[in-house]
C-alpha cells in the first residue's frame, strides 16, 4: 500500500512539473512575473546572509554581548541550514505559491523581532526565525526555476537568479556598513519588511503558479513529521559540535563529541531523502557545494575581519572591499550557464571552476603582514570567479542525474549542501584562527570574526599572531579545493537536450 502511495506521489510531482513547464513557457509576462518574485525573495534573503558581516561590532556593543559575536554571524545561517532540506518535499506537498508565502511572512516576523529586540537572547531567537523563512525564499526560487524552465535552458535562468543573490550578498556588507556608520543597526532589518511585503503581493495576485489541490487534513498526512523532526534535530546537533569545537570546548570533549554523533545516528535512523536520490554525480556535486559554501563564508566573513582589525578601515569601506568578491562570482556564474548551455555539458565549467579556485586559495595562503591591499582584493576575486564557475552547474548538474520527481527535493539539498558547507566551514575557521593565536600568545578578539576594538587596540604580538591564523585557516581552504577538484573528474557526462527529453 505504501508502495502504491508512493508510486502515485512521484507521477503527482511529474506531471505538475510537466504541466509548469507546458504552461508558463508559452507567455514571456508571466515568466517575467515569476523571475521578479523568484528575484526579490532571493536578493532579500541572500542579503541577509551577509549584511551583518560589517555590522556585527556594532550590535554586540548596543546590545552589550561581545561574547556572543559568533552566534550573531551564525543563528541565521543554522536555521537556513535546519530547514532547507524540507522545503523541497513541503513544497511538492502544499504547493510552491503557499510555501513561498510562508516563508516571507516568517522572514518578515524574524527580520521585525530583530529589529525590536532590546537584548542579545531575543535577538538570536528572532535572527533564527527569520533564517527559516529567507531559508524557503532561497530554496524555492530555484525549486521554481526547476518546474518552469527546460533543462536545456536552465543554467542560463539560475544565472540570473544567481546573478540577483550574488549582488544582494556583494551589496549586503557595503549596505551594513553604510548603516551602521551613519545610523543604526536596527533600520538594516526595518529594510526587510517592505520588500517581503511586495513579495507576498506577487504572489498571490499576479505570479501564475496553481495552488496545490486537496484538502489542508490529506495535505498534513502527506508529511513526514517524524522524519522532518529528526531531520532537523540531526542538523542542529551537528552544527553546534562543530561549532564549539576548538573554541568553547575541545574537540575531544564529550559537549561536541556527544552531539556530532546523535547527529549520525539520528540521520541515519530516519532518512527523510530518498536514497535512490543519491547517484554519483549527485553525491559529487553535494560535496562541491559543501567546499563551496565553506570557502564562499570564508571570505564574507573574514575578509572584513581582516580590512578592518588588521588594516584598521572602516565598517563601510571593508565592505567596498568585499563587494568585488561577490559581484565577480555572479558574474561567472552567468558565464557558466551560457557556456553549459553552448557547450551541452556541466562538467568542463565545473572543472575550470575547481582548478581556479584552488589556484586562487594557494594565492591566499601567501597573507602576510606586509601583504599588499591589491593583492588582498585580486586573489579574493580570482576565487570569486571559480566559485561562480562551480555554483550553479553543481546544482544543475545534479538535477540532470537524478530522476525528475526528485528534482525539487535535489535542488533544495543542494542549498542545504552550500548552507551546511558556509555555516562548517565558519565553524572550523573560528577554531583554527583561534587556536592559532592563541598557541602564539596573542589575545583573542570578538570570538574570532571581530571585536569591539579596532586593529589599533591590539598588540604587535596579536596583529602577527593573527596573520598566521589566517593563513593556516586559508591552507585549509586549499586543501577542500584541492579535494573538491580530484572528486570532479569522476562527473559523469549527462546530455541535457537527451536528459530533458
Amino acid at each position: 500500500m505504501d508502495e502504491v502511495r508512493e508510486i502515485g506521489e512521484k507521477n503527482n510531482v511529474v506531471m505538475d512539473i510537466e504541466q509548469n513547464q507546458n504552461e508558463h513557457k508559452l507567455k514571456k509576462s508571466q515568466l517575467f512575473i515569476i523571475l521578479l518574485g523568484l528575484i526579490l525573495g532571493s536578493f532579500v534573503a541572500g542579503m541577509d546572509e551577509t549584511i551583518l558581516s560589517t555590522a556585527v561590532e556594532a550590535i554586540t556593543r548596543d546590545l552589550k554581548s561581545e561574547g556572543m559575536l559568533t552566534w550573531i554571524a551564525t543563528s541565521y545561517m543554522l536555521t537556513i541550514v535546519m530547514f532547507t532540506p524540507l522545503y523541497g518535499k513541503l513544497s511538492d506537498i502544499f504547493g510552491r505559491k503557499v510555501c513561498i508565502l510562508f516563508s516571507a511572512t516568517i522572514f518578515s516576523i524574524g527580520s521585525l523581532g530583530c529589529a525590536l529586540s532590546n537584548n542579545i537572547i531575543l535577538f538570536l531567537i528572532f535572527r533564527a526565525i527569520s533564517g527559516i523563512g529567507g531559508g524557503g525564499m532561497i530554496s524555492l526560487s530555484f525549486i521554481v526555476i526547476a518546474d518552469i524552465i527546460p533543462l536545456k535552458d536552465r543554467a542560463t535562468y539560475m544565472g540570473i537568479l544567481n546573478l540577483t543573490f550574488a549582488a544582494s550578498n556583494a551589496l549586503g556588507p557595503v549596505l551594513g556598513g553604510v548603516i551602521v556608520d551613519h545610523t543604526t543597526w536596527r533600520v538594516i532589518f526595518y529594510i526587510n519588511l517592505p520588500i517581503a511585503f511586495i513579495l507576498v503581493i506577487i504572489t498571490i495576485f499576479l505570479m501564475p503558479l496553481p495552488w496545490a489541490e486537496g484538502t489542508l487534513w490529506s495535505k498534513l498526512k502527506r508529511v513526514d513529521i517524524i522524519g522532518c523532526l529528526t531531520l532537523t534535530a540531526s542538523i542542529l546537533l551537528f552544527v553546534l559540535g562543530t561549532s564549539w569545537g576548538g573554541k568553547e570546548y575541545s574537540w575531544d570533549s564529550a559537549t561536541v563529541l556527544v552531539p556530532i554523533i546523535l547527529s549520525f545516528l539520528k540521520f541515519v535512523s530516519e532518512p527523510v531523502l530518498p536514497m535512490p536520490m543519491f547517484t554519483k554525480n549527485v553525491l559529487i556535486c553535494c560535496t562541491a557545494m559543501v567546499i563551496l559554501g565553506s570557502n564562499n563564508f570564508t571570505i564574507v566573513y573574514y575578509l572584513p575581519f581582516y580590512h578592518q582589525y588588521l588594516r584598521g578601515t572602516s565598517a563601510s569601506e571593508s565592505g567596498y572591499h568585499l563587494a568585488p568578491f561577490l559581484v565577480v562570482m555572479s558574474i561567472a556564474s552567468l558565464l557558466s550557464g551560457v557556456l553549459s548551455s553552448r557547450i551541452n555539458s556541466f562538467r568542463w565549467p565545473i572543472w575550470i571552476g575547481t582548478v581556479i579556485s584552488s589556484v586562487s586559495m594557494g594565492l591566499l595562503c601567501l597573507i602576510n603582514p606586509g601583504i599588499q591591499l591589491w593583492q588582498m582584493i585580486l586573489f579574493p576575486i580570482i576565487l570569486s570567479f571559480g566559485l561562480g564557475f562551480i555554483l550553479q552547474l553543481a546544482i544543475v548538474g545534479s538535477q540532470a542525474s537524478t530522476p525528475v520527481h526528485y528534482v525539487a527535493i535535489v535542488t533544495s539539498f543542494m542549498n542545504f549542501c552550500f548552507n551546511i558547507g558556509g555555516t562548517i566551514g565558519l565553524a572550523i575557521d573560528g577554531a583554527i584562527v583561534n587556536n592559532v593565536v592563541k598557541s602564539m600568545g596573542g589575545v583573542l578578539v570578538g570570538g574570532g570574526h571581530g571585536s569591539s576594538e579596532g586593529s589599533g587596540a591590539m598588540d604587535l604580538g596579536t596583529v602577527s599572531a593573527y596573520f598566521e591564523g589566517l593563513k593556516t585557516m586559508f591552507y585549509f581552504g586549499l586543501g577542500i579545493s584541492l579535494l573538491s577538484f580530484v572528486l570532479s573528474l569522476f562527473l559523469t557526462h549527462k546530455d541535457l537536450n537527451e536528459v530533458e527529453e
